[in-house]
């Protein structure tokens, strides 16, 4: 079983949780599934405007798929959103 599967059952039980969907976009783009986890940033976004790392793993996701102006939307929001937040402290790759 991969993180992506527990992230996956995680979100059977709470659709609603940000961090779940995030976590599971974080683990997508580790497997190369940059569409799907931009599905699931966006989602941790919505669910949770403020949610800084949420915007920034979004960003990097889009700048992967190329969309560098949406992505660089969303660093800014992220330098916005937080300013304790260092990208790479939280989760070890």
């Amino acid at each position: 079983m991969q993180a992506a599967d527990y992230f996956e059952q995680a979100l059977s039980a709470d659709p609603t949780h940000p961090g779940a969907h995030n976590n599971l976009g974080f683990a997508l783009r580790a497997l190369s599934r940059s569409e799907e986890a931009e599905d699931h940033f966006r989602q941790a976004c919505a669910l949770q405007p403020g949610f800084a790392e949420a915007h920034y793993t979004l960003g990097l996701s889009l700048r992967t798929l190329g969309q560098a102006v949406e992505a660089a939307e969303q660093f800014r929001y992220n330098a916005e959103a937080s300013t304790h937040f260092q990208p790479g402290a939280t989760r070890a790759e």
